[in-house]
């Protein structure tokens, strides 16, 4: 029966509004080659439909990476294979027929015949060119330290794995500034980050030119330098380097000297991941072998100040709950208050010593592997006591340090906690840091295996590490937690809010679950909620706190936690 008037009439109307629309319309079909595309796609593709039709999308619909240059995951196969939505990467790139590139984002949906049947998808594309500064500024933010504009320790890595060992001569120096925590303690954290911005710019001023300089973390810095043939050529840069570093500061309040131990590998004796730990364990010997150095350090204006310079407590051979004291970070819902879970945080009985020296003399010194089960077994027992009050949906977060992740034994020992702690499926969360956390095939594995044991996980400081979101679809990610850096400006900085609307934006369009860390003042509690954050921590709700001041937060009502 031919169609009809009405039908006819209807059928115009559609292909007119398909022709005129704004977006860009990709039909395939089941083969993923393309059957239409309209005038918008013909635009933005290069391609007209007559040499686009009957060709394979991808030839058409070139989608790259927009840090790697590299061919990107393209969603229309996993749409028509799943049956559902999916959207681009938001760091994707469309490769036009002509070489040049443009920001698009997309929805691509199946087609079904009327028995249900998956018989192609649709591709709703546009160009949000306007979004590349955004972009940019994301990827650009998660591959610089902001406080010295140096790359980070996750850029710093990536250069290192590109690097054959076997093949490029180069040495790896690895720099710490002797007992830096006196001088904050002292002078302020404010003077403390203008001689941080002093030091790397010094750093980057006298290291060769071929060289990458980067702020590890803290007050650590590593240098890699390239074309060095023997320990002599690394000597030299080494001296020039501990030579500018120790030239006078001159600050309004004093004038400080600071100095450096500083640890050197060459690339003769190992791989990229040896030559880290040869560095830092060269670092350290120089470290202990002159202690006296640091005592002598020539601070004007203070002698309390040299009194007091002295290196950070020893941190014990090893962990047991015995050893350290839980502190819980609440967790809420931003829009009612209520507190929906905690982030268990270690702490030492000795007052005197600072929560991130705990962690880093446990890295140091290899007890972070029973630190890390010390505190999942604490928070999961707290969890149980809290659960026997009333509170089972409270969910508990602990972190995971990349060292633990590349321990062999990581999942035996996790298995066993949870099982003789009795957790509770879905309500335990594993935070991980995105710069350390993601790069081997061994860390994928174990968090896949985390993830079938029904465990949430967390990418903690999302934004300010790994630059490549690739691991957002391989990974079995939950969470993704916005570092407090990201929020320090807002609402006040444009910038920052803008890059905190991506992300959050990114998180909801991969059905990722958000918490903004860092939140302290209700201006930026209510900015976060106009951009549909449902969940933050910060000191706006409280700091971390004991159990029993924890179980007093739980037990108010939701207006007076906030």
């Amino acid at each position: 029966m031919p169609p009809s008037q009405d039908e006819l009439r209807h059928q115009a109307l559609i292909f007119a509004a398909v022709q005129t629309i704004g977006d860009g319309l990709i039909l395939v079909d089941r083969e993923n080659r393309i059957i239409y595309i309209n005038p918008a796609a013909e635009r933005l593709t290069g391609w007209f439909l007559q040499d686009a039709s009957g060709k394979p999308l991808g030839v058409v619909f070139r989608i790259i990476n927009a840090i790697t240059k590299e061919p990107d995951w393209n969603p229309v196969l996993p749409t028509m294979e799943d049956d559902q939505q999916y959207l681009l990467l938001p760091n994707s790139l469309l490769l036009r027929k002509d070489g040049t590139e443009v920001v698009v984002e997309d929805s691509v949906n199946p087609i079904h015949d009327a028995a249900g049947e998956v018989i192609g998808a649709t591709i709703v594309f546009r160009d949000v060119e306007k979004n590349r500064a955004i972009l940019l500024q994301v990827l650009a933010r998660a591959q610089r330290d902001p406080l010295t504009n140096l790359p980070n320790r996750a850029f710093f890595e990536e250069t290192l794995n590109k690097l054959d060992p076997k093949e490029d001569h180069y040495a790896l120096l690895y720099l710490d500034l002797d007992n830096f925590k006196a001088v904050n303690d002292t002078w302020g954290h404010l003077t403390g980050d203008v001689i941080l911005g002093v030091l790397a710019r010094r750093l980057r001023e006298t290291a060769p030119t071929t060289s990458t300089v980067c702020r590890w973390g803290g007050d650590e810095f590593a240098v890699l330098l390239r074309n060095i043939r023997n320990s002599e050529e690394a000597n030299g840069v080494l001296v020039a380097l501990q030579a500018a570093l120790a030239e006078p500061i001159a600050l309004q309040a004093a004038t400080i000297r600071i100095n450096v131990s500083i640890g050197v590998a060459l690339s003769s004796k190992g791989s990229v991941a040896g030559l880290l730990g040869v560095a830092d364990h060269a670092m350290y010997h120089a470290k202990r072998a002159d202690k006296e150095r640091a005592a002598r350090s020539d601070i004007s204006g203070s002698p309390a100040f040299r009194r007091n310079f002295v290196h950070p407590p020893p941190t014990p051979s090893t962990f047991t709950e015995t050893d350290m004291i839980l502190h819980f970070q609440p967790i809420v819902d931003l829009a009612t208050g209520r507190i929906t879970g905690a982030e268990a945080l270690a702490r030492t009985r000795d007052t005197a010593t600072l929560p991130a020296d705990l962690i880093t003399n446990a890295e140091r010194n290899g007890t972070i592997i029973g630190l890390g089960q010390a505190v999942l077994r604490g928070g999961l027992r707290q969890q149980a006591e809290w659960r026997k009050a009333g509170h089972e949906d409270l969910c508990m977060s602990v972190n995971v340090s990349a060292i633990e992740l590349l321990n062999p034994s990581c999942l035996h020992h996790l298995d066993r906690i949870l099982e003789e702690e009795s957790y509770i499926p879905g309500r335990v969360i594993i935070e991980l840091t995105e710069s350390s956390s993601l790069h081997t095939e061994q860390q994928s594995s174990l968090i896949k295996a985390m993830a079938r044991r029904d465990l949430q996980i967390a990418i903690d400081d999302f934004g300010v590490g790994y630059s490549n979101l690739n691991y957002l679809r391989r990974l079995p990610i939950s969470i993704l937690k916005i570092d407090r850096d990201f929020l320090r400006e807002m609402p006040d900085s444009d910038q920052d809010a803008s890059l905190v609307r991506a992300m959050i934006a990114l998180a909801r369009s991969l059905k990722r679950s958000v918490i903004a860390e860092g939140v302290e003042t209700e201006a930026q509690r209510k900015l976060l909620q106009e951009m549909r954050c449902a969940k933050g921590q910060g000191f706006l709700f409280s700091p971390a706190v004991p159990p029993d001041r924890f179980l007093t937060l739980l037990r108010s009502p939701p207006q007076t936690q906030t």
